[in-house]
């Protein structure tokens, strides 16, 4: 889910520094040679620069308190609810730059730079 995040962003990110409009991202950006040129960078990044420094997770949808996710993702969205409580009691922390997580500190370190998680703080 992290890696899904940090490759969409980066890809919506290059989208718009192509001078694309975000609403063309899947018909224009996704299409173009840009696109396959990042993407091809994106894959090398993660597996040699990212994937080293990370701890992979199996999918714990059926252990997890879906009744946690649900209860935290009212001040925040589904995807950051969800990640917050998988990796909640095992000492791992998230990097992010999503103010979201601002509310959901007490499952775990957050690692940013965005200055409103860091005032949270």
């Amino acid at each position: 889910m992290i890696l899904s995040e940090f490759i969409n962003r980066y890809l919506r990110i290059d989208c718009q520094i192509s001078g694309i409009d975000s609403k063309d991202y899947k018909k224009v950006y996704r299409s173009s040679e840009q696109f396959a040129s990042t993407y091809e960078t994106i894959e090398h990044t993660v597996k040699n620069n990212i994937l080293k420094y990370v701890t992979c997770l199996n999918d714990e949808m059926t252990t997890i308190s879906l009744d946690d996710v649900f209860t935290d993702s009212l001040c925040t969205d589904f995807n950051d609810s969800y990640m917050s409580n998988l990796v909640k009691g095992k000492n791992i922390a998230i990097l992010t730059d999503d103010g979201d997580f601002s509310n959901l500190s007490k499952n775990h370190d957050i690692y940013t730079s965005n200055p409103h998680l860091l005032n949270f703080k």
